[in-house]
């Protein structure tokens, strides 16, 4: 993941789907249609990547926010908070 794109690191910091279909538009407006036996058809194999990017991406934004409850209750318990200086 590149920490610079501030689209990437939004994609990557969020689980709300419309963001990332927002973005899928973006991307692929006017792109994303083949031509397969004289008919458009969307491209599966773009949507699979995406869709499951979008999944993974889901999931690991519910891990990060869970360890960072974790963190937060362990400072509670022990009476440390992020701010402290020390």
């Amino acid at each position: 993941m590149n920490q610079n794109d501030p689209v990437t690191n939004m994609l990557h910091n969020t689980d709300d789907p419309s963001v990332w279909a927002e973005e899928f538009c973006r991307l692929f407006h006017g792109k994303i249609v083949t031509i397969l036996e004289s008919r458009e058809e969307v491209d599966p194999g773009l949507m699979i990547g995406w869709f499951a990017n979008a999944m993974m991406v889901a999931i690991n934004h519910y891990e990060r926010r869970k360890l960072h409850a974790k963190d937060e209750l362990r400072n509670v318990f022990e009476g440390t908070t992020n701010d402290d200086p020390s």
